[in-house]
């Protein structure tokens, strides 16, 4: 993965959310370098990658601040536990802005990953073109990596069954234009591993 040299800071909030939960510190590794392979992929500069990195790899930061018994629990949430699940968006600003303020990280990724093309997401309910670009590349791309790993194998989808699903909500959670790409990369990839 292509990274920022980074202090100590950084690697202390990793390792905090490996112990935390180890499942999400896993899907945010996945989740970054996924990126930064799309990203290549798209021939995005060099010098963008690594301005964003960072920020991938951060997204679920906020879950630092949340109960890691929520993380885990397999019964429905009630409205406030997902009220506490759904801040660590805003709890993964918090961090940064407390322990990373002197670094460029791109905090609107952080903030904004869960945002939806129709403004169902949240914080905001922002929609389409006021999503920031790599938001909603982020958006697409944890989502695939939540479905072909899920923290419980029961939910787990092939690679065509999770392609399929970012198909059927494009324009509602997805951008159509950044799937209808991400589709085409993972087959290239797909067709390079064979």
């Amino acid at each position: 993965m292509e990274t920022l040299s980074r202090d100590e800071r950084f690697d202390l909030l990793l390792n905090q959310l490996r112990e935390h939960d180890f499942y999400t510190f896993s899907h945010s590794v996945n989740v970054a370098n996924l990126c930064t392979d799309f990203c290549r992929y798209l021939n995005i500069s060099m010098e963008t990658r690594l301005s964003i990195v960072d920020a991938f790899l951060l997204h679920d930061i906020g879950y630092l601040y949340v109960d890691a018994d929520l993380l885990v629990k397999t019964d429905r949430l009630t409205p406030k536990e997902e009220e506490e699940v759904s801040n660590h968006v805003l709890y993964g600003e918090e961090i940064i802005n407390t322990y990373l303020n002197d670094v460029p990280i791109d905090r609107s990724i952080i903030l904004l990953h869960h945002e939806n093309i129709n403004g169902s997401g949240y914080p905001f309910y922002y929609k389409k073109d006021k999503i920031p670009y790599y938001c909603r590349m982020l958006r697409i791309i944890k989502d695939y990596d939540l479905m072909i790993h899920p923290r419980y194998t029961k939910n787990k989808y092939t690679q065509e069954e999770a392609l399929r699903e970012l198909t059927q909500f494009v324009d509602v959670y997805y951008d159509k234009e950044l799937v209808h790409l991400f589709i085409h990369y993972v087959i290239s990839k797909s067709i390079q591993v064979s």
